[in-house]
């Protein structure tokens, strides 16, 4: 209400000679460069945009100074009161200063220094002869004081210069030789556009080379670059040069020189230092807990004894003078964190070896600070390796609760809200290997009564369960490996869950263990990982309450027999194989991208044995010792881009699909590695798993969603910063699930055909409050387009709006 009432009010409170930006500036003459590129160079942008509502916070502004300009009876009579006013003044002062954002004028010393900066820009990409005017165009507004104002800038390309060659000017031969050996790597690569960033690469790219050579004192401003653009006229031009010359494309020599001589150093001695906190006080307690110092190699048997410091925890071969905290003396393994530190004394000093031995230590995720430093000694050419460290707390306990409220879909049911709650314990470092065990509990329990009926029927519902999980920082294999793997991170994850569940129609209990691998492809990078589960086993045993079994017994033959498989006490096993790639960057400075492929062979386990052990020799019955199992094969793809939108949003898409088939003598897939939409995370218009199949109606059965076989889903998302801590979305969701043709689910509604091929369509806005511990989201989603009615829920605008057809959603973080 208050922007459309604004909406004509950006020029007023302006004076005849200011000129507010209108639109973002334009730009001609940028046959080489984009416009997203040149952007980023140039202040004279026009007021920010709230969610999609252009010059939105500006129309903030113009409302909160009319109501300080306005001088009506009525605020007068209201000002009067203290309270009133104290309360407007505030209101006003945050308004205008937090949230509203004062008009951007055309600044004519702005856009001189934009001038400079664009020339700037294109002298680094390598066009030393660009030339960057501007013209304003001016817009009067009928009726209103003041005027708006465009910017373009027009630019001058002029030629662009490439590299013709690349030569070393090096005083030390033994430098020249490491360079010569990488050459073919180099970024400067004769007829490679020029660019400055390129210079920076290449300095540091060298720098590295030099560096895990030994050469510690090399650094940076050690690499000097001379660029000639003359020695080149004055030759012959490069058989390439003849073959490609164009009339805006000129040549130039770069020339790297490496003045001086550099010594390699070795490593020292290796000082570890080990404390319990990161505060100064605790660092000098000396008193109650006190520093002791060891190294393995003089440790006397008696020192060993006292202080419970065995071989397998420290050998004599560990080369390390320790600084240990008497409170953490026994935390870790000293022998598995020698394998940690790649840096040895009397070893040549490397780079790459302290990049990687921090990476490591990082890894272990035991470490509150690790801080590396080093003192040369020039005289011997060692370096002096100092680690300080300090560790987290052993063990973390996390307590969390909640309020939800659930619709019953058995009969029409009134619900009080139920509440649930969560602990975790985690311990850190349980075995002083940086393994992580974790034991965690959850539940909730609500209270059910009928509406009709006998009100005294009264019946508490509850989901209780609890998991131990036990994490690695290696492979567990029954065989060794060759080589070291720890630089990929790996992990061996076991996994042992209990939950039961009761419901109105039923109780249940799902027993779960798990063996999953995790390992990244490229060394120390994260962009890359799989995820490789040998086993995973779980059995689920259903009691059906009578009136639940009545229900089934009633329902149409070919739900009847689908929900009758369904809560059925089985084995499930599973050998699942996921592959995920990310490279989300966190500040939205650039597009990033996320994917997962995801591969499930399910029941090979319970089948061979049914088939080759089990003595009734009956394995197409698919029952084993009387317990019922299913083969299946299941795939699904989820991709996601962000796409930054300047500084403070983004627009974010994602689409999923999937595919479930049986195998064998199975005839469906078992219910909970169906596809399933809708949700806080999925379909936001529909409430958790309702949506679907196809066009089947899911009112028409009253006791449970039987998703899917078969599944699309695709979300867009524009996200806003609106306040500090409050970001702003608007989102569209789309997707459905389907049977296969083959399904035992025999309603034609339900399975994938031309006719059933329809998606369920939602659109919404949502809140997300950032307290920086955690994102708290609001999501209010409202249906578009419903399949079971093929047709559009909104087809008069704004009545339609609300009514069941309304979803909320409340959420911890975002929904991808």
């Amino acid at each position: 209400m208050v922007l459309s009432q604004t909406a004509c009010v950006n020029t007023l409170f302006m004076q005849p000679n200011e000129h507010l930006i209108k639109g973002e500036p334009k730009f001609s003459g940028n046959h080489n460069i984009p416009k997203d590129k040149l952007i980023n160079s140039i202040r004279t942008r026009p007021n920010k945009t709230f969610i999609i509502i252009p010059k939105g916070y500006l129309k903030i502004y113009r409302f909160a100074q009319l109501l300080e300009s306005d001088s009506s009876r009525i605020k007068r009579i209201l000002l009067s009161r203290a309270s009133f006013r104290r309360y407007y003044e505030t209101g006003l002062n945050i308004v205008l200063n937090k949230i509203g954002e004062k008009p951007v004028l055309l600044d004519s010393m702005r856009i001189r220094a934009d001038l400079n900066n664009l020339q700037r820009y294109y002298y680094s990409k390598g066009y030393f002869q660009a030339k960057v005017n501007y013209e304003v165009k001016y817009f009067s507004r009928r009726f209103r004081p003041g005027s708006q104002a465009s910017v373009k800038f027009i630019i001058t390309e002029g030629p662009e210069y490439r590299v013709d060659s690349l030569k070393y000017r090096v005083d030390q031969i033994e430098l020249f030789a490491h360079l010569v050996r990488r050459a073919n790597e180099s970024l400067l690569r004769p007829r490679s556009l020029y660019d400055e960033e390129k210079f920076g690469e290449e300095r540091s790219r060298i720098a590295e080379i030099l560096r895990n050579a030994g050469y510690f004192k090399i650094n940076l401003n050690s690499i000097r670059f001379t660029v000639d653009t003359l020695t080149v006229l004055k030759r012959p031009p490069s058989p390439y040069v003849l073959k490609t010359q164009k009339k805006n494309i000129r040549y130039l020599d770069i020339l790297v020189d490496i003045p001086g001589k550099y010594d390699i150093y070795k490593i020292g001695d290796v000082y570890l230092q080990l404390l319990n906190s990161v505060s100064g006080e605790q660092f000098m307690d000396t008193l109650r807990n006190p520093i002791i110092r060891f190294r393995s190699d003089t440790l006397s048997n008696s020192f060993r004894k006292d202080n419970n410091l065995g071989i397998k925890k420290l050998s004599p071969s560990v080369k390390i003078n320790f600084a240990i905290q008497r409170s953490e003396l026994n935390y870790l393994n000293y022998n598995f964190l020698q394998e940690r530190i790649l840096l040895r004394p009397g070893e040549n000093f490397s780079l790459r070896n302290v990049h990687r031995t921090q990476l490591r230590l990082q890894n272990m995720n035991i470490m509150r600070t690790n801080v590396l430093r080093f003192t040369p000694n020039d005289s011997l050419r060692t370096l002096g390796v100092w680690m300080e460290m300090s560790l987290l707390n052993r063990t973390t306990a996390r307590l969390g609760v909640e309020a939800f409220s659930t619709e019953y879909r058995l009969v029409s049911a009134t619900n009080l809200p139920g509440v649930g709650g969560n602990i975790t314990y985690r311990n850190n470092n349980v075995f002083r290997n940086a393994e992580k065990l974790e034991i965690s509990g959850k539940g909730n329990v609500s209270l059910y009564y009928p509406e009709q009926g006998n009100k005294n029927i009264r019946k508490f519902l509850y989901t209780f369960g609890g998991r131990v999980s036990l994490i690695f920082p290696k492979f567990l294999l029954p065989f060794r490996l060759k080589g070291d793997v720890s630089f990929f991170n790996a992990t061996t994850s076991l996994t042992l869950s209990q939950t039961n569940e009761q419901r109105i129609e039923f109780t249940r209990r799902i027993t779960d263990l798990s063996l999953q691998y995790q390992w990244y492809h490229i060394p120390f990078s994260q962009q890359q990982s799989s995820q490789f589960t040998p086993l995973a086993i779980s059995y689920i045993r259903s009691d059906l309450s009578e009136a639940f079994n009545q229900n089934i017994l009633s329902e149409r033959p070919f739900l009847r027999e689908l929900l009758l498989r369904d809560f059925k006490s089985r084995y499930t096993t599973s050998h699942i194989y996921a592959f995920i790639f990310s490279d989300y960057a966190t500040t939205r400075a650039r597009s990033s991208h996320y994917f997962k492929g995801f591969v499930e062979l399910g029941g090979m386990v319970p089948y061979l044995i049914d088939r080759y052990f089990n003595s009734d020799g009956s394995y197409k019955d698919r029952l084993l010792n009387n317990v019922s199992y299913g083969q299946f094969f299941k795939i699904s793809l989820e991709g996601k881009r962000y796409t930054p939108l300047g500084k403070s949003g983004e627009l974010v898409f994602r689409g999923k699909t999937g595919f479930a088939d049986p195998l064998n003598y199975t005839r469906e897939v078992p219910f909970e590695s169906r596809f399933y939409a809708g949700g806080t995370n999925s379909l936001r218009g529909w409430l958790s798993n309702t949506v679907g199949p196809g066009t089947f109606d899911p009112l028409s059965n009253t006791l449970i969603t039987p998703g899917g076989e078969i599944m699309i889903e695709v979300n867009a998302e524009i996200r806003r910063d609106l306040l500090s801590f409050l970001e702003g979305a608007l989102f569209l969701d789309a997707g459905n699930v389907w049977f296969a043709k083959g399904s035992s689910f025999t309603d034609s509604r339900g399975k994938l055909s031309t006719e059933t091929l329809v998606l369920a369509l939602d659109g919404g806005v949502g809140f997300r409050f950032d307290f920086s511990f955690l994102i708290l989201r609001l999501d209010i989603a409202q249906q578009l387009y419903a399949p079971e009615l093929k047709d559009w829920v909104i087809k008069r605008f704004p009545q339609d709006l609300g009514n069941t057809r309304l979803q909320y959603n409340l959420g911890i973080g975002y929904p991808f």
